[in-house]
């Protein structure tokens, strides 16, 4: 045999080469449409089929592979390159017909949502792979499938379908209900935490204490602090979570007022610098400030003690000079948490790449009160 394709190798062209390294040469160099499609759809190695598929211009071979060839990353790879306007039946045909889940997700996005709406239902209710269903349930009219969108998400076997139904729906309080019940029961942190993070705070007070105690996660806890404000529960929270993080973003969120006698105790004594560093944003007290700059052992909890001091021996002109134009970033970030003035927050939140977050969530608060 390797005599004959010896012989043979004399004979047929470069592309038809037995030995892959020549006949992969000869396809990057080769044009003709018809002998790439030819080499798409029949070369035994998929570095060469790829490379075929990848200098196929011709609509018509193109359409004819992608419907046609038993290799599925091939008929993927023509489906991305058909020209959507001019294919959308053949895409249909893809999209709810070809055998392999990725094929078809390809399809379904290149659909034009505006002509198959009924179509792309029948896919999001009854395709078997989650991918497809999920392209889908996201090209749907949710004016239109608000009924289909909410039985996908109650009852949907993938928790990423479901989630991409529930983002559709525009009825809040089932949003809501069935948000929770994904934050329940999901098997994914990740999942749970994204539902957390869309959960109303106003309306799902319970459910969000539930998740900041009792979640598994510290991913699904830290993101229910971020929407709790139950001082009492905050401050629960702060002594007693294990996990350092979830602390101090309940500590960042305690009443300065109602609190200083707890925060001066997580300022001094809490084992982790960020807490205490935290804690310290928040204090009133020179003394205490004064004791902790001579006493902390790290260095961002000692600073941010000197800054806090010099902040609250500042007036309100002296703070906004602080914030905008300090040299010291430590400086401008407390004194940016400290600011009151919108106008100068909206400012530093454009021009300060710096301290522009800072600047961002502090205006965030102060719509809160």
């Amino acid at each position: 045999m390797a005599f004959i394709d010896q012989l043979l190798n004399l004979i047929r062209p470069k592309w038809k080469h037995s030995v892959y390294s020549i006949r992969e040469k000869a396809v990057e160099k080769l044009e003709d449409q018809k002998m790439l499609a030819y080499v798409a759809e029949n070369d035994d190695r998929y570095e060469i089929r790829e490379t075929a598929v990848k200098k196929l211009k011709d609509q018509k071979l193109l359409a004819y592979v992608a419907k046609n060839t038993i290799f599925p990353n091939i008929r993927e790879a023509a489906v991305k390159k058909l020209n959507g306007k001019k294919w959308q039946e053949l895409l249909a045909d893809i999209a709810k017909n070809d055998s392999n889940y990725e094929v078809q997700e390809t399809a379904v996005w290149k659909l034009d949502p505006s002509k198959w709406q009924d179509l792309l239902a029948d896919i999001a209710k009854n395709e078997v792979a989650n991918e497809p269903r999920r392209a889908a349930v996201k090209q749907l009219d949710s004016s239109k499938w608000q009924e289909l969108l909410a039985d996908i998400a109650k009852n949907d076997e993938e928790e990423l379908v479901r989630k991409a139904a529930v983002k559709k729906l525009k009825n809040k309080n089932l949003k809501n209900e069935i948000l929770v019940d994904i934050a329940k029961t999901s098997y994914s942190w990740e999942v749970r935490r994204d539902a957390v993070e869309e959960l109303d705070p106003l309306k799902q007070k319970d459910s969000l204490a539930d998740f900041a105690i009792n979640d598994e996660s510290e991913h699904v806890r830290r993101a229910a602090v971020g929407k709790l404000e139950n001082q009492i529960l905050l401050a629960d929270i702060a002594k007693n979570d294990n996990a350092y993080v979830i602390r101090g973003d309940a500590v960042a969120k305690l009443n300065p007022d109602k609190f200083q006698n707890l925060l001066i105790d997580f300022a001094k004594n809490d084992d982790n610098e960020y807490v205490r560093r935290t804690a310290v944003e928040k204090l009133k007290d020179q003394e205490i400030l004064t004791w902790i700059a001579k006493n902390d052992k790290e260095w961002d909890v000692i600073r941010t003690a000197e800054v806090m001091i010099r902040i609250l021996n500042s007036n309100p002109k002296e703070l906004v000079e602080m914030a905008k134009n300090d040299k010291d970033s430590t400086v401008r970030e407390v004194a940016v948490k400290k600011l009151d003035d919108q106008e100068v927050l909206v400012d530093i939140a454009k021009e300060d790449s710096t301290i522009g977050i800072f600047a961002r969530r502090r205006l965030k608060e102060l719509k809160k009160k």
